[in-house]
């Protein structure tokens, strides 16, 4: 069975947040892990029901990745819908997202020389616990050894309720901080970039599922967020709903650009309210009450990048909002 990981961003790169958010390049931050178990660890039992079996390390870290502490640690679902839901959940539409595929049989057959996955909450064999020791060794270690370079997937036991409902599974980097990344063009690991336009309807359809934050997030968080997000309207203001100016080729300056109002402005009515580089994808009769003149300037724009660069050229900063209709 393969596994599934949504990204907002079909450009983020497969890093857990220990390596995309801390310099763990630096020596005097080499012990900054240790730090983080060791506090959270110490923490944590007064503050939640969850109490991780004595000296089971790899439960401490599992709890602790689906608590938002930054680990080596990156999520993944046995679940298709549920990886989706990931990868549209946060994503206004302004951009791509993207669903990850893993074989993680095929991976841990090239790491480890087999198929079956470790659980390292069970009993394991003493191989299998030297083996991924490597990935997790003891806080504080008098004599250190340099972590192993690649990924290998790890099954969690089902210790808290979040855990169990995302159907999640794990997978634990080594040193190299781009080792999965590495492995993207191979028949183990995939990308489905799902485009902008679909974002907003992917998320609708997946409520209608039964996919919603109540049931990736089982609490009374989950509960108020979804509560929440059902009532609330996805729709955004339409770009020249609020477009007072447009940009032309200036009739005093013959290489210069011009800023030209395109409809009656009051005083003190801001010029580039709402200013957004984003593309906003919309339905075709949301613009056909727009004014002739955005219409025209709107039809003519290939990227509103494009334009920006040529008005700050002109102009310095400051830059016309401009429109994109697909």
């Amino acid at each position: 069975m393969p596994w599934f990981r949504g990204h907002n961003r079909a450009d983020w790169k497969l890093q857990p947040r220990l390596y995309r958010d801390y310099d763990l390049k630096r020596r005097e931050k080499s012990h900054i892990e240790d730090e983080i178990r060791e506090e959270f660890v110490v923490r944590a039992p007064a503050l939640s029901h969850i109490k991780p079996a004595d000296q089971s390390d790899w439960d401490w870290y599992f709890l602790m990745q689906h608590c938002g502490a930054p680990t080596r640690l990156l999520d993944w679902s046995e679940g298709a819908l549920i990886g989706l839901y990931f990868a549209v959940r946060n994503n206004p539409g302004f951009y791509d997202a993207a669903v990850w595929v893993l074989d993680p049989y095929k991976l841990n057959e090239r790491v480890a020389g087999k198929q079956p996955l470790i659980c390292p909450t069970i009993s394991m064999n003493s191989e299998d616990r030297r083996f991924l020791k490597s990935w997790l060794p003891d806080p504080f270690a008098e004599r250190r050894k340099k972590l192993p370079s690649e990924v290998v997937p790890i099954l969690p036991a089902q210790i808290a309720q979040r855990i169990s409902s995302q159907r999640a599974c794990f997978t634990i980097h080594g040193s190299d901080q781009n080792g999965l990344d590495k492995l993207q063009g191979d028949s183990l690991l995939i990308k489905i970039v799902i485009p902008a336009f679909n974002v907003v309807k992917i998320r609708r359809e997946l409520e209608i599922y039964g996919i919603d934050e109540v049931t990736i997030f089982p609490d009374l968080d989950g509960l108020g967020r979804c509560v929440g997000s059902r009532w609330k309207s996805d729709r955004h203001d339409s770009p020249h709903e609020v477009v007072c100016t447009r940009i032309e080729p200036s009739k005093i300056h013959k290489s210069g650009v011009g800023v030209y109002a395109v409809t009656d402005i009051k005083r003190d009515d801001p010029l580039f309210r709402g200013d957004n580089e984003e593309m906003l994808w919309l339905d075709e009769s949301t613009v056909k009450s727009v004014c002739q003149k955005i219409w025209r300037f709107g039809r003519c724009i290939v990227t509103f990048r494009s334009i920006k660069k040529v008005v700050m050229e002109k102009m310095g900063n400051s830059v016309a909002r401009g429109i994109l209709i697909a």
